[in-house]
């Protein structure tokens, strides 16, 4: 859904609670568009037998300000890993893992 609005996406992670993700937008409609990715990645999780809600209605957008700051929050969402958070970077390619959705 992300790649589908124009979205340059380097990172994201996924778990329970938080949806984090760093990417390049093509205008300010930042909320729409992750709300959107959000519901769809809930449609896709509910098909695969997730029960219950997820995440919150409402998303924080903290632009970048400069190059460190975009390598410490790529690092940060890395690290959710550790958490238990599923984590995709753009090293992966553009196919999700068959467990988030199917390719095609």
């Amino acid at each position: 859904m992300l790649l589908h609005q124009d979205i340059e996406l380097l990172t994201l992670s996924m778990d329970a609670v938080h949806f984090h993700l760093l990417g390049r937008f093509t205008d300010k409609k930042v909320n729409p568009k992750v709300g959107r990715a959000k519901k769809h990645a809930y449609f896709n999780l509910r098909d695969q037998g997730l029960a219950g809600g997820l995440w919150e209605d409402d998303s924080n957008v903290v632009p970048i300000t400069d190059r460190q700051h975009q390598l410490h929050v790529f690092r940060y969402i890395g690290r959710h890993k550790d958490k238990g958070a599923w984590v995709w970077t753009f090293r992966e390619g553009i196919y999700w893992p068959n467990s988030i959705g199917k390719r095609g």
